[in-house]
């Protein structure tokens, strides 16, 4: 008769014997794939927001808020992160120093949480003539400035640009540094009639700025499949939050453990759907996306921004959009 230390090392030689045949133990799962994305603070990107909260087995999708754009972009510079969501301009300007990305969808698009503000004695776009407008020069913010100043014969030799960032504004114009400004939400929001008066903005503007996502090549190439996860949940959310606007924020809000108060508001853009990712990164045609990037490589050339040609179709792929 076995002792029963002898009996319990003749179960686990079993055990072990049992596993190396035919009927092998059930191995351990394999830990969920990581994935960090880098943001401004954006309404648009709520739905990478809301995603991180819906549990999976296969990928951890974490979501980090950087207020300041520079320093966003130059610590995804320097290695931080292992993906990035931004303007198509703002990806562009950073392929400069990051080649080694690719946008592989898009969130949305500005339809007028951009604009130009001005002091509410300020009538009209004509009346910026030899006044000092904030905006960050080399993005975006600058090109619609352009845009704005186009549409009453005048251009940026005839105003003061002041290097302002756009979450700074608010606070430059109520100091009285600066005439008007270019901001965004959730800072536009602070600007209010009669005190300021809103002169131009992204609904004049269809197409021209929209947000996306880029992923580090080596993400690409090593998970495949989880950037993919990542893109279907996007999708999925954006399309279940467009449903349900009232649940947004505070899902919002409890994703990025911040005051729902604080949070941008629900408008002046547009989540771009499935169909809309297809048509612009061009599953079955021409890219869309490129007529878009071809006006912001133009303005980012003209001025200086740009110190090497930009190879635009090694940007965009389509290879991870949902099927």
């Amino acid at each position: 008769m076995l002792r029963p230390r002898s009996r319990i090392r003749t179960i686990i030689a079993a055990g072990g014997l049992l596993c190396g045949s035919a009927v092998a133990c059930t191995p351990d799962a394999p830990a969920p794939v990581r994935i960090e994305i880098a943001h401004e603070l954006w309404g648009g990107f709520y739905p990478l927001d809301i995603a991180s909260l819906t549990p999976s087995p296969t990928l951890k999708l974490v979501t980090v808020v950087e207020e300041d754009s520079d320093l966003l972009f130059a610590r995804f510079a320097a290695g931080a992160h292992d993906a990035i969501a931004a303007s198509l301009v703002d990806l562009l300007r950073l392929q400069q120093s990051v080649h080694a990305m690719r946008i592989v969808g898009c969130t949305d698009e500005s339809l007028g949480a951009d604009a130009v503000v001005a002091r509410g004695d300020i009538p009209s776009v004509a009346d910026l003539k030899g006044k000092r407008i904030g905006v960050k020069p080399g993005t975006f913010a600058e090109l619609l400035v352009s845009r704005m100043l186009a549409t009453a014969g005048l251009t940026t030799s005839e105003v003061t640009l002041v290097d302002v960032a756009a979450r700074d504004v608010p606070r430059a114009l109520t100091a009285g540094t600066i005439d008007a400004g270019e901001t965004w939400e959730p800072y536009l929001s602070r600007l209010e009639a009669p005190a300021f008066r809103q002169l131009y903005s992204t609904r004049e503007t269809p197409g021209l700025v929209i947000q996306c996502l880029a992923v580090r090549e080596s993400m690409l190439r090593s998970h495949p499949a989880a950037v993919r996860e990542l893109f279907q949940r996007v999708v999925d959310q954006g399309t279940a939050i467009m449903a349900t606007p009232d649940s947004i924020i505070p899902r919002a809000a409890r994703a990025l453990q911040r005051d729902p108060a604080t949070l941008p508001p629900i408008r002046g853009f547009r989540w771009l759907s499935l169909d809309d990712n297809r048509r612009l990164l061009g599953v079955s045609g021409e890219p869309a996306l490129l007529t878009s990037a071809a006006v912001h490589v133009k303005f980012l050339s003209d001025n200086g921004v740009l110190r090497a040609p930009t190879d635009l179709s090694s940007l965009f792929t389509p290879a991870f959009l949902p099927q």
